[in-house]
């Protein structure tokens, strides 16, 4: 059974807000051709490839589009990181540098053992 099809069908019946499951498929499909694939990606790969993330296949696609998978968490691809965040990294280091701590040295007033025995 070809799988590509059915992947467009899910695509197609995607609402206009939900386009990026299109270009997560898409950047998938050409990811994957710059690397081993050339003619294209299989409806189908060994399942022991696909769950380790190994090797494409529209099954896989298709399960990523069918679970509204917004950022292709399943097809290996992962959130990005705000300018928000970066912002709080480097608000945090300039405040650790006026109080004189050193990243990731923070003095407890106890220690760990005590605690944990």
């Amino acid at each position: 059974m070809n799988l590509e099809p059915v992947a467009s069908c899910i695509r197609d019946r995607m609402d206009a807000c939900e386009t990026l499951g299109e270009q997560v498929a898409l950047l998938h499909v050409k990811w994957w051709q710059e690397r081993g694939f050339p003619e294209g990606v299989p409806d189908e790969s060994p399942y022991e490839l696909e769950a380790a993330r190994k090797a494409p296949s529209w099954r896989r696609v298709c399960k990523s589009l069918l679970r509204n998978d917004y950022w292709g968490k399943g097809l290996g691809f992962s959130q990005h990181k705000s300018d928000a965040y970066k912002a709080y990294l480097d608000l945090m280091r300039r405040r650790r540098d006026k109080w004189g701590l050193a990243a990731g040295a923070v003095e407890l007033p106890f220690e760990l053992a005590e605690v944990a025995g």
